[in-house]
């Protein structure tokens, strides 16, 4: 978790939801902040400071790295890797949160396609590539930080509201985020990326055919 990253209009963000969900009286989510706090000390102290200062500490929660599967740690509590952290905010209604504060901190930015992935709202700050990567049609609420961080929250309350009912449009929205994002990223690819390392591996020719399921 660095500088860039921009947790802390995540955060601020969150507070507004939160605040949200009490008025409303709907039940009040957590925050799950993806990166070690080792990586920027300095800047993981600010961001830690403003979730005190919000008074959210008791709903965010630093997971300090995510694994790349799920397992039990030494203590024996568990450490859900990435795919059961996105099953778990689709079950509960929730979102993805992907708010980085310069416009070139990513070329891609992976947050908005793991939230269509998972077929969940999603809300971002604008960065350089984003509408070349998924297009102008996203259902994605865009937030620029400072005071448009209330509006952008009462827009992204509502649509995970409006999924959580089963909304036709909004489920619509998400499910053509999805088409757009699996035509953009093609695992095959990956697939055959997989395959050589496994050649490799067991000494096998590389440019043999694959032979049983993928």
């Amino acid at each position: 978790m660095f500088q860039v990253k921009g947790v802390e209009i995540s955060v601020s963000m969150f507070a507004e939801i939160k605040r949200l969900c009490e008025e409303r009286r709907t039940p009040v989510p957590c925050l799950l902040v993806f990166g070690s706090l080792d990586e920027d000390p300095s800047y993981a102290q600010k961001v830690v400071s403003l979730v005190q200062e919000l008074g959210v500490q008791d709903d965010v929660v630093f997971l300090d790295g995510v694994p790349l599967s799920s397992h039990q740690g030494a203590m024996g509590q568990w450490r859900p890797d990435e795919i059961d952290l996105l099953r778990m905010c689709r079950a509960g209604g929730g979102a993805v949160l992907f708010t980085p504060n310069t416009s070139d901190v990513e070329s891609v930015g992976l947050g908005p396609a793991l939230a269509a992935v998972a077929e969940v709202p999603c809300a971002i700050t604008d960065y350089a590539c984003f509408e070349d990567i998924y297009g102008t049609r996203s259902s994605c609420v865009r937030v620029s930080g400072g005071k448009d961080i209330p509006a952008a929250a009462v827009e992204l309350f509502d649509l995970m509201e409006k999924n959580r009912r089963g909304d036709p449009g909004v489920r619509e929205d998400l499910r053509r985020d999805k088409e757009h994002v699996l035509r953009s990223f093609d695992p095959e690819p990956w697939r055959r990326l997989f395959r050589e390392m496994v050649n490799e591996a067991d000494g096998t020719d590389n440019d043999a055919k694959h032979v049983g399921p993928s």
